[in-house]
């Protein structure tokens, strides 16, 4: 037999309280930008790793020289353009004609190419701009 009399209610109510609150934040940003909710939580979840790297990067940039944020930045904006990813594939579905079976046909900008491509060409043009234009004094 428990005699335990403590409430921890409170804890489940709160559990339940963040969790609604996530979702009804996906389902806002979902709603605004016009994708499903599986597409509008995996930008949204991309999003906050993007965050959360970045803020990584501001906080401890003064103590670690390599992830400063003026080093990392080529990094960051190739990470916004993985965070596209979800919703390219999500306009590419649209745009598909319906009697198309989906693995036949591909739009150009959610091909595996123009993803890849696009990260190599953010990251090498944000490196080579960063050394162009780097004070060496």
């Amino acid at each position: 037999m428990n005699n335990d009399n403590t409430d921890n209610s409170w804890i489940l109510l709160t559990i339940a309280a963040i969790v609604a609150a996530v979702a009804v934040t996906i389902w806002k940003f979902s709603t605004f930008f016009g994708f499903d909710m599986s597409t509008g939580g995996a930008v949204f979840g991309r999003l906050v790793v993007l965050v959360v790297v970045a803020w990584m990067s501001w906080k401890f940039g003064d103590d670690f020289d390599p992830v400063r944020l003026g080093n990392l930045w080529p990094v960051l904006l190739a990470l916004l353009w993985w965070c596209l990813w979800p919703a390219l594939d999500f306009w590419a579905a649209q745009e598909r004609p319906s009697f198309f079976n989906p693995d036949d046909v591909s739009i150009w900008w959610a091909t595996w190419y123009t993803k890849w491509g696009g990260v190599a060409a953010i990251l090498g043009f944000g490196y080579l701009g960063k050394k162009l234009f780097q004070n060496d004094y």
